[in-house]
């Protein structure tokens, strides 16, 4: 090996080593092969378990904010929801431990109310995993059209 392919070497090996690499479980950021930047970290489950979440933006600032953002919400301790579950199954796992852990018995006896009398109703037989946010203003704009005091007696 000459001294200058030795030099050249060294040259690459020093570019690598002044790029930041990710420590274990800050998640990944990369270049699409479409020009957008993927994001990907394991994150808990509603099950109990982790699971790789991964999502995409236009550009590596806002991958990387939504990367922090999902990381942030994992080590508070906010599970991602389970493929299967539905809306109601979710709502019920959160109201037993998220609310109750965390709120006073008032806010959670009218979050509780809200759940049982509207969500679990018009959304609750719907699966997490393909929920829009079409979905959800159907929903609010059929609750806003009805009579709930004819709906409830």
């Amino acid at each position: 090996m000459s001294a200058s392919d030795h030099s050249q070497r060294t040259e690459g090996t020093r570019a690598r080593r002044g790029k930041k690499r990710r420590a274990n479980g800050e998640g990944s950021i990369w270049l699409r092969k479409d020009g957008r930047y993927g994001y990907a970290a394991y994150v808990p489950t509603t099950a109990g378990t982790y699971k790789r979440v991964q999502g995409y933006a236009r550009t590596h600032e806002d991958a990387r904010k939504r990367l922090t953002e999902l990381v942030r919400r994992a080590d508070q301790g906010v599970p991602v929801a389970s493929v299967n579950w539905t809306v109601a199954e979710y709502l019920t796992y959160w109201l037993g431990q998220v609310v109750r852990e965390d709120r006073r018995p008032k806010t959670y006896q009218g979050y509780e109310g809200v759940v049982r009398l509207h969500l679990i109703p018009g959304l609750g037989g719907k699966r997490l995993g393909k929920l829009t946010a079409q979905d959800v203003r159907t929903f609010i704009t059929r609750t806003k059209q009805e009579c709930q005091c004819c709906k409830h007696g």
